[in-house]
């Protein structure tokens, strides 16, 4: 009797399994119905899934748009603005006009 190898399973990037969680979330499928249909381990899916809804999503930007001052508006004084950029860990990143 001949046995069969097991073919190991392809290392799978953090985007990958965002990628399927989501598509998971969106296939009104159960957690083992769907590692089933992917040919997903489903030991991997549910630690990775526990992992990735821990934390802030990754493709989320870290910026946000602000409006400018624009070429009707009255100028500012140098007075009249200031900026404070929160760092985190308690550090604050104060720019005030003139210092």
């Amino acid at each position: 009797m001949e046995l069969m190898k097991r073919e190991r399973a392809r290392r799978r990037t953090r985007r990958e399994w965002e990628q399927f969680i989501r598509q998971c979330d969106d296939s009104g499928l159960s957690a083992k119905q769907f590692c089933r249909q992917e040919g997903l381990a489903y030991a991997s899916f549910i630690y990775w899934r526990g992992v990735i809804r821990k934390e802030p999503p990754t493709d989320v930007s870290a910026f946000v748009e602000i409006g400018a001052v624009g070429a009707n508006d009255k100028p500012l004084s140098s007075q009249q603005w200031a900026v404070e950029l929160s760092l985190g860990n308690g550090m604050v990143l104060r720019i005030n006009p003139g210092s």
